[in-house]
């Protein structure tokens, strides 16, 4: 999972509504 293709799936499923500052990178 590549931080372009996580962010996505992450994105899609909420996830990165507070963990975005982990994804970001």
């Amino acid at each position: 999972a590549c931080a372009d293709g996580i962010r996505n799936i992450l994105r899609d499923c909420g996830i990165l509504q507070e963990s975005r500052d982990d994804y970001d990178e």
